[in-house]
């Protein structure tokens, strides 16, 4: 049973879970889950495509404290538009800084910094211009 218009191309299954109703009047109620299919079976949430390409490469932070520390990296995730990274020490979100890969050298954004169960932390920059 669904209520969505069926202007919708037929790839586009949409399903819905029954609602389970609570005898009390009070309690909330919920509504059924729905879920649509992909629009691919290769659908990327990501802007470009990545390559879990590894190597190495030098992290110079431009911004806060730590403002001229250099770190030796082993890129993880490399796309068109950032790469992510580990790394010991944590990073603010918005902190610039500059990525030295072999003779290139990209501007570049902290944009994700997450801390990791093994004391690391998961950093992810995007390239600026």
């Amino acid at each position: 049973m669904s209520h969505l218009p069926s202007r919708l191309p037929p790839e586009r299954i949409i399903t819905t879970a029954p609602q389970r109703r609570s005898k009390n009047p009070l309690a909330p109620r919920l509504a059924g889950a729905v879920s649509l299919a992909p629009t691919s079976p290769n659908a990327d949430r990501h802007r470009t495509n990545r390559d879990p390409q590894m190597s190495k490469a030098t992290l110079v932070v431009l911004d806060g404290p730590a403002a001229n520390s250099r770190h030796d990296i082993l890129t993880r995730d490399l796309s068109l538009s950032g790469v992510s990274f580990l790394l010991k020490e944590s990073l603010a979100v918005g902190w610039r800084c500059k990525l030295l890969v072999g003779a290139q050298t990209h501007l570049c954004e902290v944009v994700r910094s997450r801390p990791l169960s093994n004391g690391k932390h998961e950093m992810a920059i995007a390239f600026r211009r």
